[in-house]
């Protein structure tokens, strides 16, 4: 996750060289407590962010867990001198230079945050615009510099060190995801408790997977948004699969019926006409082994089977017909997403 290694370890180099005489906390790194005491104090913005502040507490509570200190909060208009974590955008933050990742896109290429040390002041502020959070990754990020980790949901996966003295050190970085998307499913199969979803949710923060809240997932039998039974199946049957007694389904499409494509791209099309804000269009077949036996898809079968049922793999004719359809919705939308599933036979 991140960002080149390279540029950072030179500008890390020439940082500490000509800032070495600002403070003695230059030469170590930022003191946050001293032997149980708080050594600094978290500064956020006069008008903080709901995400700085509760970022703010997430910190506090940790440093607490860590030290037994409670470092305060303030905001920076009554900040006094000393060490400092300035969490968040501030007047203080862009002081020192500092560039946060900002704006949001339908690429969804901005997410990030840094991490940086200057002086006796420690930085943790992140894109916070729409879904992102990267402020408050930011500060599990530094937790984890100081010997937290979240191995699994609840106490058990949890390990937080015992320190009486903590100094942040050295740092300059600027973190970047590699994927957009980061989650992961709770299957409908495994029991889950109110409990269980709290301590899943907040290990899924701390290890900073993303929410897909914003986004249209592709759920189970969600074809039928691409070509509605209700106003395509007595005048387009054609674009419906084909069973086993040669009936057509109204659940699933024919993968390799160009008008299906078509129907398809133009009801995505006019999804993102209508509704300007939306990042994603998702569609998934209905849930087991579906399938279309008209004549064109059963020759278009590649022979080996999927899961151990015995049933013909589908992963070369949905995924194409998924990527005709893109193709055809990029022409208008270039900047939008095409989200499917691979589960059943289409892996």
């Amino acid at each position: 996750m991140r960002s080149s290694y390279l540029p950072l370890i030179l500008g890390l180099t020439l940082f500490v060289a000509t800032r070495a005489d600002r403070s003695p906390a230059a030469s170590k790194g930022v003191p946050l407590v001293r032997e149980g005491a708080p050594a600094a104090r978290i500064v956020l913005a006069d008008s903080p962010s709901p995400q700085a502040v509760r970022a703010a507490q997430v910190f506090q509570a940790f440093i607490e867990r860590i030290s037994g200190a409670s470092i305060p909060i303030t905001l920076e208009s009554a900040a006094r001198p000393g060490p400092k974590v300035l969490i968040g955008r501030s007047r203080a933050v862009d002081g020192l230079g500092v560039t946060v990742p900002s704006g949001f896109t339908h690429e969804m290429k901005e997410e990030g945050y840094v991490i940086r040390t200057d002086g006796d002041s420690l930085v943790l502020a992140g894109n916070e615009e729409r879904m992102y959070q990267g402020t408050l990754y930011a500060v599990y990020d530094a937790l984890e510099t100081l010997g937290c980790r979240w191995f699994f949901p609840g106490p058990f996966g949890e390990v937080i060190p015992k320190n009486q003295t903590l100094v942040f050190p050295m740092t300059d970085r600027e973190e970047r995801p590699s994927f957009r998307f980061r989650n992961i499913w709770y299957s409908g199969w495994m029991p889950v408790n109110e409990e269980d979803a709290r301590w899943f949710g907040e290990w899924s923060e701390r290890n900073r997977l993303n929410s897909l809240s914003a986004l249209s997932l592709p759920g189970d039998g969600s074809v039928v948004r691409l070509v509605p039974p209700d106003k395509y199946f007595d005048s387009h049957p054609e674009v419906f699969a084909v069973g086993k007694t040669g009936e057509r389904e109204r659940e699933m499409v024919c993968p390799t019926e160009p008008e299906a494509v078509r129907i398809a791209a133009e009801t995505i099309k006019t999804h993102f006409r209508e509704n300007p804000e939306a990042i994603s269009f998702g569609f998934g077949p209905p849930d087991g082994n579906p399938r279309c036996y008209c004549p064109r898809c059963e020759a278009a079968i590649q022979g080996f089977t999927g899961k151990g049922f015995g049933d013909p793999s589908l992963s070369d004719l949905w995924f194409i017909f998924a990527n005709r359809v893109a193709e055809e919705v990029y022409r208008e939308f270039p900047d939008r997403w095409i989200l499917t599933n691979g589960y059943a036979n289409r892996v």
